[in-house]
């Protein structure tokens, strides 16, 4: 696979402060060094800012609109993206350019959005005024409606992705026989790696929680990780269906025999 990894190391339109100073750590730590060791060809790329003087709106929306052109360009030679960048709003570009190498084509691109601040933030509710807590609602097309239709390619992501993660849940869960006992984690190991996400997902939903006793947190993005960790649980029992393999059942007399053979 031939993987462009695109470094966009500014954070809030400023160049290596902050996470803006990650994407070049990263690379000067090695992580490009071991894509390669592991067999990919890499082409490196660097983004930078057109404008001399930064500011936070601008230069970010400036960089997003050439991000875009990078990951067109990319996924138009068959190449697969990645980047790395210091903000989160840099999904704007990223987003939008998968969407304008296929121009003509109109089916749903998934986000999955982990992070540790509130996202769905709008000029109208941010408390703090930071542009990045605004990142999710302009991909979903909550704000900035002007400066995101200047990226090339972009389209909203709708918030029925949450809905679509039920519709996967039901889907999944409508093959599978009822549940009577505790699934424990096991199985194939794809199931077995489809259970490690949803404790991650739970995992992020707690921290999420936690965090709204002191940060302005908006809804979606709790049910969004809370749907997901459901979708991971269907998702390991449905693996185990198709690799032949039965649940791993919790019985009671199960233990009780496990406690009587430990104690003989």
């Amino acid at each position: 696979m031939t993987i462009h990894t695109i470094l966009l190391p500014y954070d809030s339109g400023h160049r290596d402060a902050r996470m803006g100073r990650g994407p070049l750590h990263l690379r000067e730590r090695g992580a490009i060094d071991r894509l390669r060791a592991a067999g990919h060809d890499v082409i490196e790329s660097l983004v930078e800012a057109p404008d001399a003087f930064p500011t936070e709106i601008g230069t970010s929306f400036a960089l997003y609109r050439v991000l875009a052109e990078d990951v067109r360009a990319t996924v138009t030679g068959g190449a697969f993206p990645l980047t790395l960048a210091g903000n989160c709003g840099s999904a704007l570009g990223t987003v939008s350019g998968v969407r304008a190498a296929t121009p003509n084509d109109r089916s749903d691109v998934g986000v999955i959005w982990l992070d540790a601040h509130a996202d769905f933030n709008t000029p109208e509710t941010t408390a703090t005024g930071f542009l990045d807590g605004t990142a999710l609602a302009a991909l979903a097309g909550h704000c900035w409606h002007t400066l995101t239709a200047s990226i090339p390619g972009f389209r909203p992501v709708t918030d029925a992705h949450v809905d679509r993660i039920e519709a996967a849940v039901d889907r999944f869960n409508s093959d599978l026989a009822p549940l009577k006992d505790f699934i424990l984690p096991g199985g194939s190991r794809a199931a077995a790696l489809a259970h490690v996400v949803r404790t991650v997902c739970r995992r992020a939903e707690r921290a999420v929680v936690t965090l709204a006793g002191s940060e302005e947190v908006g809804e979606p993005s709790r049910k969004y990780l809370n749907r997901l960790s459901d979708l991971m649980f269907v998702l390991s029992r449905a693996l185990n269906r198709v690799a032949g393999r039965p649940d791993v059942l919790w019985r009671r007399d199960r233990e009780k025999g496990a406690g009587a053979e430990g104690g003989s």
